[in-house]
């Protein structure tokens, strides 16, 4: 079934949106008026040559991203494009399927973002589609709609032949989304030829928790299961008085508006850096949750922060660490990527001097940030966006914590042996050295552990494949737990 067969969700006669009709998690209202306009639809994106993809804005201000027709190459563009704009949203499909890496990349920023998936009555989302449903962080089937799962495939003369690096790939996206293994054999057992269907009925049959929105004459008897939570909201967090003091302090502090700036220079920061640290400094101090985590730490010490702000001071920026190192595990694939070329980049450019990025101080230093301000502002900006990034992951303790197999493991860490030792041109010796600096490296000099720590993050950073980014998110995984 393609694009041009597939039409637009009108709300003429039954075809509205299940929860138009009652409230869905008690946020959209009863009786929500919903059309798709053929004047509206005109500006759509759309593209014969992949799946139609386009939002609309429903009268409370939620928004809703259609996905109809075969998933092509470039369609993860286009729905990135769209999920830029959105802080929360539906997706809404009906797809037979298509080609598989753009489906995962689209299911990747559905789970990014927190999105709800949707499957309407009587509509199917079938192969790749089904991989991109599963993304939601509340999966939603209405009435006759159907999910339908296979094994990966290609096509081989008209054959479908199982793929096992498409199944990898599958299987590794669905790491991503910390699915169970009987859900994830379940999603890949049916062979290329064959579909297992996911039906309303099937609810506690499979190993595959989902919503199941059905029609009811009477409002009051429909049950909704409550969200997942996806952002822990700060005011349901117990807090004890004298913690309050230390958040309302906190608050006051962030409202200041000279104090992110000030913060900025406190740990040395000058001249263009300044502005930047400050906006980083910003939008970590925006967080509720991180305020209320850091008034907690204020209490766990017993430091009042006002009469001896040097101690909170170094307590914001122990638990600041601790929470980007911790949160580098929950990071997106391509933010890992980023943050391993971004550190080997560094590494090349201070082969003599790599202290700043080697070690974890126990106060705040600027030299960390002005060894990646070298490399241009915008991958400064990138830098902290991910340490920023991994920071709230962790103090909102959202997206989980991603976790490879054993397999997985074994698989990237004998390509990455391979590849160190062909960067040491093959020599046993060395390689030795290498393994003994990076271990030890506090015990070695500058001059010697900096370019074991280049070589490391380089290799790290060039791997290829799914080998490379399984070897870049364990690598994570190390830092996480300080190595």
């Amino acid at each position: 079934m393609d694009s041009a067969t597939q039409k637009p969700h009108h709300a003429d006669g039954n075809r509205i949106f299940p929860f138009q009709k009652y409230p869905l998690e008690g946020e959209l209202g009863r009786g929500i008026k919903f059309f798709v306009s053929a004047l509206m639809l005109v500006g759509a994106s759309t593209s014969a040559l992949g799946a139609e993809l386009y939002n609309e804005t429903l009268e409370n201000g939620t928004e809703v991203i259609f996905l109809n027709g075969t998933i092509s190459s470039g369609d993860e563009e286009r729905f990135r494009e769209l999920s830029v704009k959105y802080q929360n949203a539906i997706v809404v499909l009906n797809s037979s399927g298509g080609m598989l890496k753009p489906a995962l990349e689209i299911g990747r920023q559905i789970r990014l973002r927190g999105y709800r998936t949707l499957v309407m009555e009587d509509d199917e989302c079938a192969s790749a589609c089904a991989l991109i449903w599963l993304a939601g962080t509340q999966r939603i089937l209405s009435g006759d709609g159907k999910i339908g799962f296979h094994a990966s495939y290609v096509d081989e003369g008209g054959r479908k032949v199982e793929s096992g690096v498409a199944n990898a790939m599958v299987g590794f996206y669905l790491s991503q989304l910390n699915l169970s293994e009987s859900a994830v054999v379940f999603t890949t057992l049916a062979p290329p030829d064959k579909v297992e269907w996911i039906r309303a009925e099937s609810s506690g049959s499979v190993p595959i928790e989902f919503t199941v929105w059905k029609d009811s004459a009477k409002p009051a008897v429909v049950s909704i299961p409550p969200p997942i939570q996806t952002r822990p909201a700060t005011r349901s967090n117990p807090i004890s008085s004298s913690a309050q003091s230390s958040y309302q302090w906190l608050v006051s502090m962030r409202n200041s508006p000279d104090y992110a700036v000030n913060g900025a220079k406190s740990i040395g920061a000058q001249g263009p850096l300044v502005s930047i640290l400050a906006d980083h400094l910003t939008q970590i101090l925006a967080n509720d949750l991180v305020l209320l985590r850091i008034s907690q730490e204020f209490q766990a010490a017993a430091i009042d922060p006002v009469k001896d702000p040097d101690s909170a001071r170094v307590i914001i920026f122990n638990f600041s660490t601790s929470s980007q190192l911790k949160g580098l595990r929950r990071l997106a694939q391509n933010d890992i990527d980023k943050l391993f070329s971004i550190y080997a980049l560094a590494f090349e450019k201070n082969l003599t001097n790599c202290s700043a990025l080697a070690d974890v101080k126990s106060e705040a230093s600027v030299d960390e940030f002005a060894i990646i301000q070298k490399l241009g502002n915008d991958n400064l900006r990138d830098y902290l966006r991910i340490l920023r990034s991994a920071l709230i992951a962790e103090v909102e303790d959202y997206p989980k914590p991603i976790q490879l197999t054993e397999k997985q493991i074994a698989i990237a860490e004998n390509a990455f042996a391979k590849d160190i030792l062909s960067a040491l041109g093959n020599d046993e010796a060395a390689l030795e050295r290498f393994y003994t600096i990076s271990a030890n490296y506090e015990n070695y000099s500058p001059v010697e552990y900096c370019p074991s720590m280049y070589i490391m993050f380089n290799t790290v950073s060039q791997m290829n494949g799914l080998s490379g980014s399984w070897m870049r998110r364990q690598f994570a995984g190390y830092m996480s737990e300080g190595m």
